[in-house]
């Protein structure tokens, strides 16, 4: 029976400072346009992954985890609703305490265990319907407004 292969020494590192800084970006950039009511599925998607890839890296932090996962579902709920994604603050706060954690995890983690919970979360993905009314016209990017 054969064994694992060795990791190489580029899997047994950390993700470089500059995937890291890009990432971080792009996952409170998520939650800025959520926040300002500029989001929607995207953001969404990217917050969601985010804190399903944290649990699969460690789930120490599992209450945190919890919190900003229920807030990413009464946002759903809301937008269902009422066709638009808003957060509320005690929301906003959740999911940034969460991105907060995996900002440290993305800090240490070796490649190898961070490609492995990108991996298993995309064997599960959430899927988010956009409402009729929040769907941007075709060919623009969502989240393209002014976010800040």
């Amino acid at each position: 029976m054969k064994g694992r292969r060795p990791l190489s020494k580029a899997q047994l590192l950390p993700l470089p400072g500059d995937q890291v800084r890009r990432l971080s970006l792009k996952h409170h950039l998520a939650l800025t346009c959520l926040a300002a009511g500029q989001g929607g599925t995207e953001s969404l998607s990217t917050l969601s992954n985010v804190i399903d890839i944290a649990r699969y890296i460690d789930n120490a932090h599992a209450p945190e985890f919890e919190k900003a996962e229920a807030a990413i579902d009464s946002c759903v709920a809301r937008a269902e609703r009422d066709q638009k994604f808003t957060l509320t603050d005690p929301e906003r706060t959740a999911i940034a305490a969460a991105l907060v954690l995996h900002d440290a995890q993305l800090a240490r983690v070796p490649f190898h265990r961070y490609i492995t919970a990108l991996e298993q979360t995309a064997l599960s993905p959430r899927q988010f319907a956009e409402p009729a009314a929040q769907k941007p016209p075709k060919g623009v990017l969502p989240c393209s407004r002014d976010c800040s």
